[in-house]
């Protein structure tokens, strides 16, 4: 909980460093799929606080990462859904920005997905 002295960077930074140490324990424990749930569960969450209008270069970075970490897992159900709804937000965000050229690619990251993974479009 924040209190009167903790300003927004420093919410900022307490949570990048979770999530580094969430990075630390999905490499120590790679078959741990609830750790890799928490670390893509996260990384939707600070996707969703970088927001429309946003810090764009954080949010493509962590897109990228939870493009990763599907790549890493493709197994890996839970881990699509969020990069699904990440994937989701982030294109409503540049709907948001008037961001065509953001929009039309991440409705191509959309598509690749669902026609990688078709099973998961009934999710």
């Amino acid at each position: 909980m924040l209190d009167d002295t903790t300003t927004e960077g420093d919410d900022l930074l307490r949570r990048d460093r979770l999530l580094d140490e969430l990075r630390a324990l999905v490499r120590a424990c790679p078959a741990e799929a609830a750790l890799r749930e928490c670390l893509a569960r996260a990384l939707f969450v600070m996707l969703n606080i970088a927001g429309p209008g946003g810090e764009l270069v954080r949010r493509d970075a962590l897109l990228d990462e939870l493009w990763s970490l599907a790549k890493a897992y493709p197994d890996d159900p839970i881990v699509r859904h969020w990069l699904a709804r990440s994937l989701r937000g982030s294109l409503t965000d540049a709907k948001l920005d008037d961001d065509f050229v953001c929009r039309d690619a991440l409705l191509d990251d959309v598509r690749a997905l669902t026609r990688a993974h078709p099973e998961d479009a009934s999710r």
